[in-house]
């Protein structure tokens, strides 16, 4: 007598980050809320000595380009109706002039002075960060280089100031829900390049920068809705989110269409008498998720590695989709010879992308060394900084 195999997957994504929406347990996902009013835009470039290579008159590059389509796309799609635009170093200067001439006069030091020789990144985080609100959003343009300038133990520099983002910020986030997305965009700099300390070399080569959208998880979930992100010319390589935990149900559903192997549905989230394909040896079928409700960035969604699956045979495959009710579909494929009774449990985890090691230069490396063109000094710090702010008690978005 064949003995039927029986396998149970429970995929309960429960929720605990980055979004929105109801707390009582049914099924379905609440997208996060729209804002009652359209938000304030606080533009801020930092203007620094170290970011006058990416500003040249005329020069039309990425960066020109990225900021000018993003300060027209927020406008145009109906994001905003209200644009402040400013410089900021260790002063902020509001500049009432049109989108080109903003954008050209970063280098007019003469006239936005402020201190251009070194850079207190706690300092912009915290004077950025005070005025978000309901109805107020920041953004801010910086090559985010951690600049002690001279004199100064540079390694001990960013040590003090990732402690001072996270004290700063921290005070922010436990009374607003707050969520920080950041671009790692590139352009050509052209110029003096300055490194943490203060020492110059003229380059001229592609180098990055960053954009910072701060605001509250209504006002960072409608810029996602309006779909600015992708209409942001020049080249935008790496994104991430970092935002506050909540509890907010995911609703998911097995999917029946194109399996690998054989099963029967007996709920939503459950399958018996699974058996594996006779010539290929896998089993495998598709589970549809509903991600409307996070703030998560679509290709930190999709990557597989950001994920913890509890049983070591089985792997997936994340893939956006267009579908009633869901956005995602996650692939389940195993090749386990024997298909036992389990609870399969997969999480989505709260880690910071690899990318921002990748892309950090934590020992202060010259600039024309190889390799050192595409890294940041102190990128990992400033993440760190932000990331602990919120004391992210588990590490898990989802499960």
């Amino acid at each position: 007598m064949k003995k039927n195999i029986f396998i149970l997957f429970m995929l309960s994504l429960f929720f605990l980050g980055c979004g929105g929406g109801n707390k009582t347990g049914a099924p379905a996902s609440a997208p996060i809320a729209t804002p009652e009013n359209k938000p304030v835009i606080n533009f801020y470039v930092e203007n620094s000595g170290s970011m006058f290579g990416y500003v040249t008159d005329g020069s039309g590059n990425d960066f020109d380009r990225s900021l000018s389509s993003l300060l027209t796309q927020m406008t145009v799609t109906g994001y905003t109706d209200s644009l402040n635009m400013y410089y900021i170093n260790s002063d902020i200067f509001y500049r009432d002039v049109e989108i080109p001439t903003f954008i050209k006069e970063i280098t007019r030091t003469n006239q936005f002075q402020g201190n251009l020789g070194s850079t207190d990144m706690c300092q912009l985080f915290d004077s950025i960060t005070s005025t978000v609100d309901d109805n107020n959003v920041s953004i801010m343009v910086s090559d985010c280089i951690f600049s002690p300038g001279k004199g100064v133990n540079a390694m001990n520099y960013i040590g003090a100031e990732k402690d001072c983002i996270t004290l700063k910020l921290h005070e922010k986030v436990k009374t607003r829900d707050l969520a920080f997305v950041v671009y790692r965009m590139i352009s050509n700099f052209k110029g003096t390049y300055y490194d943490c300390e203060d020492n110059k070399t003229i380059i001229n080569d592609d180098r990055p920068y960053f954009i910072w959208i701060i605001g509250t998880k209504e006002n960072i979930a409608e810029f996602n809705r309006k779909g600015i992100k992708d209409k942001i010319e020049g080249k935008l390589v790496n994104a991430f989110t970092i935002c506050k935990n909540s509890k907010d149900n995911i609703s998911y559903a097995i999917q029946t269409s194109l399996p690998i192997g054989s099963f029967n549905r007996i709920s939503r989230t459950g399958i018996n008498k699974a058996k594996p394909d006779n010539e290929s040896g896998k089993l495998s079928f598709t589970v549809a998720v509903d991600f409307s409700s996070l703030l998560v960035d679509d290709t930190y969604l999709t990557n597989p590695q950001n994920y913890f699956i509890n049983i070591p045979n089985y792997n997936i495959e994340v893939s956006k989709k267009k579908m009633p009710q869901y956005t995602h579909e996650i692939r389940i494929t195993t090749s386990a010879k024997y298909i036992s009774p389990t609870k399969l449990s997969i999480q989505l985890m709260n880690i910071i992308p690899n990318w921002i090691d990748q892309y950090s230069d934590d020992s202060c490396t010259h600039i024309t060394t190889e390799g050192m063109m595409e890294k940041t000094y102190g990128l990992k710090q400033l993440i760190d900084g932000i990331y602990g702010a919120y004391n992210f008690n588990n590490n898990a978005l989802s499960e």
